[in-house]
């Protein structure tokens, strides 16, 4: 009866480590890219993920055993062919001179659309600032707009990557991360990311532009060799 209920209590704890190991693995993308390829040190891995959640060297065996169930059960979550589909079948192109401006959440587009002068490319709902990228090649209606809402409102010299994929990308996990992920590695901020519809729009600095440029052309021809 002892051992009965030793097992049961084991097995309870056992389904505890695998739902915290898995949560921890959810937030590594790159870790997941690495059990997807099957180049990871499981037991390294399970120390970390061991220190990390404070769960003792007693417990190594169940959180080895959870990150094996979880590399396994990849290809069910992530449908690599159907992301290189998409990102093969994509299109891109850059536009520069561009700058964001951040005002009152609360504020009026149209009206301070006319009061700007300049084109206004996006507009996007934060619940602390609405930001508008505008069009800044003028530089005498720049300077006037940030004479009117102060040097920190505005910022300049951005440049906006535009990559265009088929529909079925918003209804694909992990496609986007396939962009920007890269971006991160290379040490590249980005200032603004939107979308529309099967759109995904990137804002970064003047100066990291043909970077990301490279990079992304990169990804989507790494993903044609692929598909």
């Amino acid at each position: 009866m002892a051992s009965q209920k030793y097992a049961k209590t084991n097995r309870i704890v056992e389904k505890s480590i695998a739902d915290a190991v898995r949560k921890s693995i959810n937030l590594k993308p790159s870790v997941v890219d690495a059990l997807e390829l099957g180049i990871v040190n499981y037991s390294a891995l399970a120390r970390i993920i061991g220190q990390e959640l404070g769960i003792g060297k007693g417990n190594t065996h169940a959180i080895l055993s959870a990150i094996k169930r979880y590399g396994a059960g990849i290809e069910s979550k992530k449908d690599t062919k159907k992301i290189n589909k998409i990102i093969a079948n994509s299109t891109m192109n850059i536009q520069t001179d561009l700058a964001v401006l951040g005002i009152a959440p609360n504020s009026d587009v149209q009206t301070v659309s006319k009061s700007l002068d300049v084109r206004i490319y996006h507009v996007i709902q934060g619940l602390s600032v609405l930001s508008l990228v505008i069009d800044a090649k003028n530089p005498e209606k720049i300077r006037a707009i940030e004479k009117k809402f102060g040097p920190k409102a505005l910022r300049q010299n951005l440049a906006a990557l535009t990559i265009v994929s088929p529909e079925t990308v918003m209804e694909t996990p992990g496609t986007v991360i396939q962009y920007i992920g890269p971006l991160a590695i290379n040490n590249i901020n980005i200032q603004e990311l939107l979308g529309t519809a099967n759109d995904t729009i990137i804002l970064v600095r003047m100066e990291d532009a043909n970077r990301v440029f490279t990079i992304i052309n990169e990804v989507i021809q790494n993903a044609r060799k692929q598909a």
